[in-house]
């Protein structure tokens, strides 16, 4: 997966409430995400999904929303 921090980030397409997806463009990091694991990300945090180290995979990705 890629992260950044959002503020870190310039938008390039604006939040749209119908997908629940914005989008940005710079630097950022790149991780490996090891079967078995999960990541946890905030509302401040931009990240990317469906990135291959070395062979493509399977990627499963779910996304639930917690009220904070």
């Amino acid at each position: 997966f890629g992260y950044a921090m959002i503020k870190q980030l310039k938008e390039s397409k604006p939040y749209d409430e119908l997908t629940d997806t914005a989008y940005y463009t710079g630097e950022g990091i790149y991780n490996q995400v090891l079967p078995g694991h999960f990541i946890l990300f905030m509302p401040e945090d931009a990240h990317k999904c469906g990135v291959f180290f070395h062979n493509r995979g399977t990627v499963k990705s779910l996304v639930l929303k917690v009220k904070i």
